[in-house]
């Protein structure tokens, strides 16, 4: 009988170290949290930037600071470059000039900004290009020592700049107009490298063509740029580049006008939106731009603006004419939100994609963000023995309580235990000799 009743006891105990095992490895497999992405679709909300005509906003990794750039034709008081360190709930004027902002792009910690501008030359028209620096989020500017133009008499125009994560490698598209004489002209384009974030600039090994949008990887190795509106049609498209810039191959995506492109950190998902053209939509890459596919985006005459990818390519957004469009599973499907409608010239996401901001321009001018709702992770269920005496414990984190089940086949069978008591901020409860079975959980609520 003696024996019988230690055979009891040690079945009881090892049951009940299997299933305390098991909820702790669930709650350790809860502890990123859980996202719920409504909030990209429904949560959107004006920030404190003035209403203007905002064309460009670049963000830091986590999503704190925020950078944009206005876009203002034929003002005495020139164009703005504004910062918020605060997600957006605060702006800040930090550069003043006789330009207009094309592009901005920032490091992952959002110290290092890089700014794209064109000079302004008379009330409807911008020309020439400049690129402005940053290594205090803003607080002071350095102008690069860019060229302003290759030929005599041709007009710069400046499309684009893409940054490593670290700030140090940028790399900037550009395309000019070359006057021929009797009403014609000849289009050509440029992208420009640096490695010293915006000190010196080489010129790349791409084609001469009219270059637009450009993306790059978190290591700056890997970038990719579109071709708009090449005179010579069989240019236009995708290019990508695997050594910064050094050589390009043009991709098999269909020949035809790329407003934007977005790049995931590691430089492997590419993510392109149609501004004109016969093949409209949203393509999407998993192999660097080795092959393309179309995604269920709209492509009925919708103009995609801009385009923006979290880290791990997984959360796309982009921006049309009549708001922002979102996917969380890489471009599979799209979910227009609830963001005004609007020319959304800009958008920025964070490296987990639960942070958007978007600059739009013109009827709903000003910056508006949007958040996902990250919900807590479940604290870790542990378990200790010595002899027949069992401790459960797990941190003392408010909202979560502490049921137990006889039987998990059960699932009505849960209840509540209130017997444990706190010290120094983790929960016991001390258990000895425990009859039968006993299985526990973590509940919120």
């Amino acid at each position: 009988m003696k024996h019988k009743r230690q055979l009891v006891q040690r079945l009881t105990l090892l049951a009940l170290a299997l299933t305390l095992n098991l909820q702790s490895s669930t709650a350790l497999a809860q502890g990123v949290g859980c996202t719920n992405w409504n909030g990209l679709m429904t949560n959107w909300v004006q920030t404190g930037a003035p209403g203007s005509n905002w064309n460009c906003i670049a963000s830091s990794a986590d999503g704190t600071v925020l950078a944009a750039g206005t876009y203002e034709t034929g003002v005495a008081d020139g164009n703005f470059i504004y910062v918020s360190t605060n997600a957006g709930l605060t702006w800040t004027p930090t550069f003043q000039g006789n330009q207009v902002w094309q592009s901005i792009a920032s490091s992952a910690d959002g110290t290092k900004l890089a700014a794209l501008a064109s000079r302004v030359l008379g009330p409807l028209y911008s020309f020439g290009g400049m690129v402005y620096t940053s290594t205090n989020s803003g607080m002071t500017w350095n102008e690069s020592d860019l060229p302003e133009s290759w030929e005599p008499d041709a007009s710069i125009g400046w499309g684009s700049i893409a940054s490593s994560a670290d700030g140090t490698k940028l790399a900037v598209t550009g395309s000019y107009s070359y006057y021929l004489g009797g009403g014609q002209f000849a289009s050509f384009g440029e992208i420009l490298v640096s490695t010293d974030a915006g000190l010196t600039w080489t010129l790349s090994g791409a084609p001469d063509v009219v270059w637009h949008a450009i993306a790059s990887s978190a290591d700056g190795t890997k970038l990719a740029a579109t071709v708009y509106n090449d005179p010579d049609a069989a240019y236009n498209g995708i290019w990508t580049s695997t050594d910064s810039g050094g050589t390009w191959t043009q991709t098999s995506l269909p020949e035809t006008q790329y407003a934007c492109l977005a790049s995931s950190a590691d430089g492997t998902k590419l993510a392109a939106g149609v501004g004109v053209g016969s093949y409209g939509g949203i393509w999407t890459s998993t192999d660097s731009g080795g092959t393309w596919t179309q995604t269920s985006a709209p492509n009925n005459q919708v103009t995609w603006l801009s385009i923006a990818s979290s880290a791990d390519g997984t959360v796309l957004a982009a921006a049309t004419w009549g708001g922002v469009w979102v996917s969380t599973n890489s471009g599979l499907t799209w979910a227009q939100t609830s963001s005004p409608a609007g020319q959304g010239l800009g958008i920025a996401c964070s490296a987990d994609g639960t942070q958007l901001a978007v600059a739009n321009n013109n009827d709903q001018s000003g910056i508006w963000t949007a958040q996902a709702t990250i919900q807590a992770a479940a604290p870790a269920l542990c378990i200790s023995q010595s002899g027949n005496a069992i401790v459960v414990y797990w941190p003392a984190v408010s909202g979560w309580t502490l049921q137990q089940n006889t039987d998990l086949l059960n699932s009505g069978g849960w209840s509540v235990n209130n017997n444990w008591t706190t010290t120094n901020g983790t929960n016991y409860l001390s258990l000895t000799s425990p009859a039968g079975n006993l299985y526990f959980r973590l509940s919120n609520p």
